[in-house]
């Protein structure tokens, strides 16, 4: 998205015909990587229902949203890139996978999680074996808290107003709070920001402490269902 602001400036039009058009390779990629995958009257509705999402749909006429859509298509060709390599073995579509993955994990954001969805769509939608997945994604992982310390300042200054104490102190109180942010952001974009501090108070913050725990169960739970 930053080349789309260098090229147009702050022209409205020119932001909004980027967002326009990765909106609708979105929608194209994501037909493509999961009809395979998904049954064609389900997979429609997934279409439609990302065609009007507000998370790719407000990028169109709010010119500051256009890294969502720039970063769900990104996501997908993270997504499409191992799909060929898993079909057709060539190597070129895994060196490219890894320059998509590592690039999103260290520019953070939004996007320094990549190597999680990514290891979460090869074994459960790609069906690749965990071992063959542990030697070409799991290590990846560890380039996750390279991030974090090579932005320190910048996360610390994000979650001062919401906590205090050191900085594991602060990631580890601010988890649910962000975990809850970023499933409702998903589901249900009221607002298009991760961090709402006036949302802080201790009934939403329970909430935000039970979801998260759910959804580290439902996470671990599928995980040791698929091994097993």
């Amino acid at each position: 998205h930053l080349w789309a602001l260098n090229l147009f400036g702050t022209n409205p039009w020119g932001n909004r015909l980027v967002a326009l058009i990765l909106h609708l390779a979105y929608i194209i990629l994501f037909f493509a990587i999961f009809r395979n995958f998904i049954s064609e009257k389900i997979l429609k509705i997934a279409v439609v229902l990302i065609s009007v999402h507000s998370l790719f749909v407000e990028p169109i006429t709010w010119v500051a949203a256009n890294p969502y859509v720039f970063f769900g298509f990104m996501y997908l060709l993270i997504m499409y890139s191992s799909l060929l390599y898993e079909r057709t073995g060539k190597f070129y579509y895994l060196i490219a996978y890894y320059l998509f993955v590592l690039n999103f994990t260290l520019s953070g954001g939004h996007t320094n999680y990549a190597p999680i969805l990514a290891i979460i769509f090869n074994l459960f939608i790609l069906k690749r074996s965990f071992k063959k997945e542990a030697l070409i994604s799991l290590w990846m992982i560890l380039v996750i808290p390279v991030f974090t310390i090579m932005n320190r300042a910048t996360v610390e200054a994000r979650v001062a107003s919401l906590t205090t104490g050191p900085f594991l102190e602060k990631f580890i109180q601010t988890l649910p709070f962000t975990t809850a942010k970023s499933l409702e952001l998903v589901t249900f974009p009221y607002y298009l920001a991760l961090f709402h501090e006036e949302t802080l108070n201790p009934l939403y913050y329970a909430y935000a402490r039970i979801l998260t725990i759910s959804f580290i169960g439902l996470i671990i739970y599928l995980f040791f269902f698929y091994i097993i």
